[in-house]
């Protein structure tokens, strides 16, 4: 049997839902400034053999995709979370930081991370050593991990207890403005501290991070800090103003590759068009951002420690129904008053990062064969009752 030669980064299955027909999907591409009708899903969002030959990864991940599909699929039809159970939940979580981290998007992030790094790291060991021929010729290369996606999903895998504390709530459009989507549908923000820049505040454990994902025309699964935000008592939250839905697609806008996807039956393509126009100043060309801290003078054997990272981008996100939490607010207006704000102010969970590392220990020294949930399944049932 001939192997699967074609491996999407963003599920076929996750398309269909903004489809006309189940088949092909309509597209605004970024690059050529057009609208395309009826492209065919098939096509989408993949490339020949993205995940290597073998098929390993692409069969893991259709294992992953039909866990979630089916848990979606249940969330809309009976309109709660609360049908629930762990292992469900450990299901959406794994897909959402798996999906983030597949793209050509997060790919990218990726070798420009490792770029940015290592000439960091570089530079200064050329200065050190006085190489002023090394220093002029050293911007002039790109350094890229060899198999970068590996790399890029690796840091992802085993990582959906970094969110599993979020709480969920589903967006329902009540308007004549319908939802997209885009080649990297996952969408990390954070409005706590969105004008927050030289430290990352959208990894998977930032304190007041939010997930958004778009899950068909009509509706969005969100993801929220429940220690930094409100989004009252319910779980499902009717969307009435169309100014909450062109929020939810600046998201979209803002981290899209290549292309937007919508369906026409539910939008009109002129209104993609502007939506995209109106809210392509926030795209921005910076993927990561490098910090050093502790700069000191080598030759006396100083040390510095640099730090690569998201870039963090502000979009100005405007959610009617997403409140601050006044104790939150006051927490971090305290940190802003401090002269230096150390990156481990921004955690949402220090405790579970913690205990996560006390589990990775000890499977090595242990050769423990469990997984992560089973380790740690009565704190995961406090998180689920709590």
């Amino acid at each position: 049997m001939p192997s699967l030669k074609n491996h999407h980064f963003v599920p076929q299955f996750y398309l269909r839902n903004f489809s006309r027909d189940r088949k092909s999907i309509d597209l605004y591409n970024i690059n050529s400034n057009r609208i395309i009708e009826g492209a065919s899903i098939r096509d989408q969002c993949s490339k020949d053999y993205f995940y290597g030959k073998d098929n390993t990864l692409e069969n893991y991940f259709g294992n992953i995709e039909s866990k979630f599909a089916n848990i979606i699929k249940t969330i809309i039809n009976n309109k709660t979370f609360k049908i629930l159970n762990t292992i469900d939940k450990i299901n959406i979580c794994s897909y959402i930081v798996i999906q983030n981290s597949r793209t050509i998007y997060s790919i990218n992030q990726t070798n420009d991370m490792a770029d940015k790094l290592l000439k960091t790291i570089l530079k200064t060991k050329l200065k050190y050593e006085k190489d002023y021929k090394g220093l002029k010729h050293l911007d002039k290369v790109k350094i890229h991990p060899v198999n970068s996606i590996f790399l890029s999903i690796e840091n992802s895998i085993d990582k959906y207890w970094t969110i599993y504390d979020l709480k969920m709530a589903l967006l329902y459009n009540n308007t004549n403005n319908a939802f997209i989507t885009s080649d990297h549908p996952v969408a990390l923000y954070n409005k706590f501290y969105e004008n927050i820049k030289d430290i990352g505040v959208t990894g998977l454990q930032s304190s007041g991070l939010i997930i958004v994902l778009p899950l068909n025309s009509n509706y969005v699964l969100f993801m929220y800090d429940r220690k930094s935000y409100s989004v009252g008592h319910n779980e499902l939250i009717n969307i009435s103003n169309k100014e909450d839905v062109d929020n939810i697609n600046k998201l979209q806008i803002a981290r899209a590759y290549q292309n937007l996807y919508f369906n026409s039956s539910n939008v009109n393509k002129e209104r993609v068009y502007e939506c995209y126009h109106k809210y392509k100043k926030y795209r921005k060309a910076e993927l990561t951002k490098i910090t050093e801290h502790g700069r000191e003078d080598f030759s006396k054997g100083g040390k510095t420690l640099v730090v690569s990272q998201p870039a963090n981008y502000n979009v100005q996100l405007d959610l009617k129904f997403l409140k601050m939490l006044r104790k939150a607010v006051k927490k971090r207006t305290r940190r802003f008053y401090q002269t230096e704000i150390s990156m481990y102010e921004f955690l949402r969970n220090p405790k579970l990062a913690s205990l996560y590392e006390k589990y990775r220990k000890t499977k090595k020294d242990t050769d423990l064969d469990i997984e992560f949930h089973e380790y740690m399944h009565e704190i995961l049932k406090n998180y689920s009752n709590s």
